[in-house]
């Protein structure tokens, strides 16, 4: 998409770094939250979660990239 023209008198494009910058940071707070120590029971598997959503984040780069 073309917007308003920039200083140099070329048109501004519009990407989605401002979306992909909101939503890295939201994954950093999920991997955060996952990574501090919270007293559960012992359960097997515990890092699935980790790794399912780190596979989100990196699937949602791959596809704003795309």
């Amino acid at each position: 998409m073309t917007n308003a023209a920039d200083g140099r008198g070329r048109p501004r494009v519009e990407g989605t770094g401002r979306l992909e910058a909101f939503s890295d940071g939201v994954f950093a707070i999920v991997v955060t939250l996952l990574i501090l120590e919270v007293r559960l029971p012992e359960v097997e598997g515990g890092r699935v979660s980790f790794l399912t959503v780190a596979i989100y984040w990196v699937n949602h780069t791959t596809s704003l990239r795309a």
